[in-house]
């Protein structure tokens, strides 16, 4: 009977990997990556869990068989029991892995001591890349003077939140800094990947203020 559940629960468990693994498989051609690369580089959370769970309960099902076989030979609930402990150790890695990531795409890859991985390369290279097209975009508008600030925000699948603060002409009346603000904001999200961007008008740059 528990050779029967397994193989029922290893069924289910390998019919959603193969829906995430050919999803993730889609997006990795797509951005030119590996499958492992792209499950830690892309900036979709859901999809990265769904497939990183998915591919532990394969593991772990391959696992748990092994563990019943060699209970079943020996007698003994020792390999039961390290297969419990792997899984466990599994299940933290993968806990740890995604919430490494998606502070990574929230707030800003991290910029501790030691050696960053692929993934964190890439999500730091996105970051600086769409840092500098929002740049080159805001101070190339006619009226803006200068960037006091630029914050980008993951807020989903391949959706960036951009936030703006810029320095403009003072010479400007009230209703054309109105329109270069709604326009600037219009011009910024036909830039791919931005989902909503806002605009704060200040007064004209401070003597020897270059931008960020």
């Amino acid at each position: 009977m528990a050779y029967v559940v397994l193989a029922v629960c290893a069924g289910l468990d390998l019919m959603s990997a193969r829906q995430s693994a050919g999803q993730m498989a889609s997006r990795a051609r797509l951005a030119g990556r590996k499958l492992v690369k792209e499950s830690a580089a892309t900036s979709d959370p859901a999809l990265r869990t769904v497939f990183l769970t998915d591919t532990v309960s394969v593991a772990g099902d391959v696992v748990t068989f092994a563990a019943l076989a060699l209970n079943q030979i020996t007698g003994s609930s020792i390999p039961q029991a390290v297969a419990a402990v792997l899984i466990g150790l599994a299940l933290i890695a993968i806990g740890y892995l995604l919430v490494r990531r998606s502070h990574d795409f929230l707030v800003g890859a991290s910029r501790s001591a030691g050696k960053p991985d692929d993934a964190r390369r890439f999500t730091r290279a996105f970051r600086r890349d769409w840092e500098e097209r929002g740049r080159a975009s805001i101070l190339g508008y006619p009226g803006v003077t200068g960037i006091c600030k630029l914050i980008l925000t993951f807020v989903g699948p391949a959706r960036v939140w951009i936030v703006a603060r810029v320095y403009i002409d003072d010479g400007l009346s009230g209703d054309q800094a109105e329109s270069l603000v709604r326009g600037l904001e219009s011009q910024m999200k036909q830039l791919e990947y931005i989902y909503r961007a806002d605009v704060v008008p200040m007064g004209g740059a401070p003597a020897g203020h270059a931008g960020p």
